[in-house]
């Protein structure tokens, strides 16, 4: 699926509010950025800048398991 397509923001945007949600329950400030310059190494407290940079370059290589996002 293509990152333009409408279908692959929809399912972003549902993987943001899983992460939110483990966000809230893990009582922490920030979600960590799936981005592939990111690496889930980098906390966001802003969920639009996570949906930006995954919208424009992807989430990390070989993403698969949700490790950092509940």
């Amino acid at each position: 699926m293509k990152r333009t397509e409408r279908a692959f923001r929809v399912e972003l945007d549902k993987f943001i509010d899983v992460a939110k949600m483990d966000e809230r329950i893990k009582g922490v400030s920030g979600i960590c950025c799936p981005y592939r310059k990111c690496k889930n190494l980098k906390v966001w407290a802003d969920a639009v800048t996570i949906r930006s940079h995954v919208i424009i370059e992807g989430f990390v290589d070989d993403y698969s398991t949700w490790i950092h996002h509940g």
